[in-house]
């Protein structure tokens, strides 16, 4: 079941970093880590390993990684 938290967190992921995230349960792991980058651990860098969804992903979508992400990779 979706939760309001959970749609915020998958539109963030959605705008920002161009993922897309099930209902069940990534939007609400996401929208913990949303909800530490608000609170206790504003400021701090704060990681998000997407392993698993059960959304299909999308191979013919070859998008380029956002340019800050991209540059933590150097």
């Amino acid at each position: 079941m979706q939760t309001p938290a959970g749609r915020e967190a998958g539109r963030i992921a959605g705008e920002i970093g161009g993922l897309v995230l099930d209902q069940t349960y990534t939007e609400k792991t996401f929208a913990s880590l949303v909800r530490a980058a608000r609170g206790a651990r504003r400021g701090q860098r704060l990681l998000f390993v997407h392993t698993l969804s059960s959304v299909a992903p999308a191979i013919d979508r070859q998008a380029p990684l956002p340019k800050h992400v991209a540059a933590l990779l150097k």
